[in-house]
C-alpha cells in the first residue's frame, strides 16, 4: 500500500480543509467543507482559504530552520568524539523543537544550535 498524510486545516468560520498527499508521489488533494454552505460569498472563502493557507507552512520549510540544520549537519560530519555527541544532542533538540511547531520553542533551540556549531567549528578551526 501507499503512505498517506492527511492535513485537517479549520477556521472559526466553520471550514475544514481536508489535504490528503500521497507519499511517493507527493501529489495532493484538497477537500474544503463547510459548516454552513453559502453563508460565506465566494470572496469571502477565497480569503478564508488564503489565510488557512498560511496556518500550514511547516517551520521545517522556513528558511533560517533549513540553514540551521544544514550548517550544524555538515559540521556534524567532519566531528568526531565528545563534540560530535554534544552536536547530535543539539540538533536532536532542535529538530524536536521544529516538530512542535511554536515559535517561542524553535527561535530558541534555533540560537543555542547556532552557539554550538559556533563554539564546536572555533573547536576544529583552532
Amino acid at each position: 500500500g501507499q503512505e498517506l498524510q492527511v492535513r485537517f486545516t479549520y477556521d472559526l468560520n466553520g471550514i475544514l480543509e481536508v489535504d490528503t498527499t500521497i507519499v511517493g508521489s507527493g501529489k495532493t488533494q484538497s477537500l474544503t467543507i463547510e459548516k454552513a454552505p453559502g453563508r460565506l460569498s465566494a470572496s469571502q472563502l477565497a480569503e478564508a482559504k488564503r489565510q488557512m493557507k498560511r496556518l500550514k507552512f511547516h517551520p521545517r520549510d522556513a528558511l533560517p530552520n533549513v540553514t540551521a540544520l544544514a550548517r550544524a549537519e555538515a559540521l556534524y560530519v567532519e566531528l568526531t568524539g565528545p563534540a560530535r555527541v554534544a552536536l547530535g544532542e543539539q540538533l536532536a533538540a532542535f529538530r524536536s523543537a521544529i516538530e512542535t511547531q511554536s515559535p517561542a520553542i524553535i527561535d530558541p533551540a534555533r540560537a543555542n544550535l547556532g552557539r554550538a556549531v559556533e563554539a564546536l567549528r572555533h573547536h576544529i578551526d583552532g
